[in-house]
Protein backbone atom coordinates (compact mmCIF):
# COMPACT_ATOMS: atom_id res chain seq x y z
CA UNK A 1 0.00 0.00 0.00
CA UNK A 2 1.29 3.45 -0.87
CA UNK A 3 0.88 6.26 1.63
CA UNK A 4 1.73 9.87 0.80
CA UNK A 5 2.30 12.22 3.73
CA UNK A 6 2.35 15.93 2.92
CA UNK A 7 4.75 18.02 4.98
CA UNK A 8 3.42 21.45 5.93
CA UNK A 9 6.67 23.41 6.07
CA UNK A 10 10.46 23.16 6.17
CA UNK A 11 10.36 22.95 9.95
CA UNK A 12 8.73 19.49 9.74
CA UNK A 13 11.18 18.00 7.19
CA UNK A 14 13.78 16.80 9.77
CA UNK A 15 11.00 15.13 11.77
CA UNK A 16 9.71 13.36 8.65
CA UNK A 17 13.23 12.16 7.81
CA UNK A 18 13.66 10.86 11.38
CA UNK A 19 10.35 9.02 11.26
CA UNK A 20 11.36 7.41 7.95
CA UNK A 21 14.67 6.27 9.50
CA UNK A 22 12.82 4.75 12.45
CA UNK A 23 10.35 2.92 10.19
CA UNK A 24 13.23 1.53 8.11
CA UNK A 25 15.05 0.33 11.22
CA UNK A 26 12.16 -1.69 12.69
CA UNK A 27 12.83 -5.43 12.69
CA UNK A 28 10.24 -7.73 11.09
CA UNK A 29 7.36 -8.50 13.43
CA UNK A 30 4.01 -10.21 12.89
CA UNK A 31 2.09 -7.23 14.35
CA UNK A 32 3.83 -4.52 12.33
CA UNK A 33 3.05 -3.82 8.69
CA UNK A 34 6.42 -3.89 6.93
CA UNK A 35 7.84 -0.82 5.19
CA UNK A 36 9.40 -1.72 1.83
CA UNK A 37 10.56 1.75 0.75
CA UNK A 38 10.28 5.39 1.62
CA UNK A 39 11.39 8.54 -0.11
CA UNK A 40 11.24 12.23 0.71
CA UNK A 41 10.33 14.50 -2.20
CA UNK A 42 11.36 18.10 -1.72
CA UNK A 43 10.96 20.69 -4.48
CA UNK A 44 12.25 24.24 -4.06
CA UNK A 45 9.33 26.48 -3.18
CA UNK A 46 6.82 23.69 -3.70
CA UNK A 47 5.03 21.17 -1.54
CA UNK A 48 7.14 18.60 0.23
CA UNK A 49 5.91 15.05 0.76
CA UNK A 50 6.99 11.62 1.91
CA UNK A 51 6.02 8.50 -0.04
CA UNK A 52 5.89 5.28 1.99
CA UNK A 53 5.42 1.84 0.44
CA UNK A 54 4.06 -0.64 2.98
CA UNK A 55 3.18 -4.31 2.90
CA UNK A 56 -0.44 -4.70 1.85
CA UNK A 57 -2.51 -6.15 4.68
CA UNK A 58 -5.87 -7.62 3.78
CA UNK A 59 -8.83 -5.82 5.26
CA UNK A 60 -8.95 -6.45 8.99
CA UNK A 61 -6.39 -9.26 8.98
CA UNK A 62 -3.79 -7.47 11.14
CA UNK A 63 -6.40 -6.09 13.52
CA UNK A 64 -7.86 -9.58 13.97
CA UNK A 65 -4.40 -11.02 14.65
CA UNK A 66 -3.55 -8.32 17.18
CA UNK A 67 -6.89 -8.81 18.94
CA UNK A 68 -6.38 -12.58 19.06
CA UNK A 69 -9.15 -13.51 16.61
CA UNK A 70 -6.78 -14.64 13.84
Amino acid sequence: ALKRVYIADDYDVPQAVRELQILKSLPPHKNIVRLFAGQLHQDAGQACYLDLLFELASSGARVDEVNGAG
